[in-house]
């Protein structure tokens, strides 16, 4: 009867406490928040002109008055913004890549949340928003010092 309680005891602490192994999802997260964001951001990169014509855009001081935390016109013009937006498509495709993935998720929220600032009308539905939340809570999930996101043993994930 003993060994069976040390049995059952052994089981049941395997299937219920025992770390599993993300490193393959983790993995597939990583490459596809890439890929979204190169989508999105390559969008407005491609409209970014006619975007900033046809929407309301803030002046400087109201731009660097907003309240938000992720606020990059409090230290950049907006007029430098694009070549802001060129690095994020970069840190997308080093996303994409799985090379750096903690600093490039903090740099595509970063910019991702002050297009939300520049551009209002165009980027306030729901599906940003949780673009941003998506992104920040991967950021819980990742170390700061972790090079990059390769999966371990025989699980290597191939485009």
């Amino acid at each position: 009867m003993q060994k069976l309680l040390v049995l059952l005891r052994n089981s049941c602490s395997r299937y219920f406490f025992q770390q599993f192994d993300v490193s393959l999802f983790l993995n597939l997260f990583i490459r596809s928040l890439g890929v979204i964001f190169l989508i999105s951001l390559g969008s407005i990169l491609f409209q970014y002109q006619d975007l900033l014509i046809t929407d309301t855009v803030p002046t400087i001081e109201n731009l660097k008055a907003n309240r938000y935390i992720l606020n990059i016109f409090k230290i950049v013009s907006p007029i430098y913004f694009i070549y802001f937006l060129w690095i994020s498509i970069l840190f997308s495709i080093c996303l994409i890549l799985g090379f750096i993935p903690f600093w490039a998720i903090a740099y595509n929220v970063i910019i991702y949340s002050s297009l939300q600032i520049l551009l209002p009308t165009f980027l306030r539905f729901q599906w940003d928003v949780l673009l941003i939340e998506v992104a920040i809570f991967s950021l819980l999930l990742i170390s700061p010092s972790l090079i990059g996101v390769f999966p371990k043993k025989r699980y290597r994930l191939t485009w």
